[in-house]
C-alpha cells in the first residue's frame, strides 16, 4: 500500500492533527490497517488515531482517508463522540464486573 498526504492541519486546540491522506491499494483497507499506516507514518499509537472516513469509489485502487491524530488517549476521548455501539459495549464490561465483584462477596458468607 502506497500512502499520499494531501492535506495537514495542527489544531492546537483540540490537541490533534487533522489530516487527508491517499492510500493505493488492491483491496479495500480496512479501518485497523489504515489506523496502523497512520499511526507509522505519524509516529503516534494507533491508540490516539480516529479514523473519520474511508472513501473509494466503485473499481478505484485509491482511496481518500479522513483522520484525527491526537496527542494523548485522554484528549481523544474527552473531544470524540462514542457511538451507541461504543456506549452499550462499555455498559456490559460494567455490569460484568459488578456481577463478578459480588460473587467473591456471596461466596465467602
Amino acid at each position: 500500500m502506497s500512502f499520499k498526504i494531501l492535506k495537514e492541519f495542527k489544531n492546537p486546540v483540540l490537541a490533534r492533527r487533522e489530516v487527508v491522506f491517499e492510500v493505493l491499494s488492491e483491496t479495500s483497507p480496512t479501518t485497523a490497517d489504515i489506523k496502523k499506516m497512520a499511526g507509522e507514518k505519524f509516529s503516534a499509537h494507533e491508540d490516539v488515531v480516529k479514523i473519520n472516513r474511508i472513501k473509494g469509489g466503485f473499481g478505484e485502487k485509491v482511496f481518500k482517508v479522513e483522520a484525527h491524530i491526537y496527542s494523548s488517549k485522554k484528549d481523544l476521548e474527552a473531544t470524540e463522540v462514542k457511538t451507541k455501539k461504543q456506549r452499550i459495549a462499555e455498559m456490559k464490561v460494567i455490569e460484568e464486573a459488578k456481577k463478578n465483584a459480588d460473587k467473591p462477596a456471596e461466596a465467602s458468607q
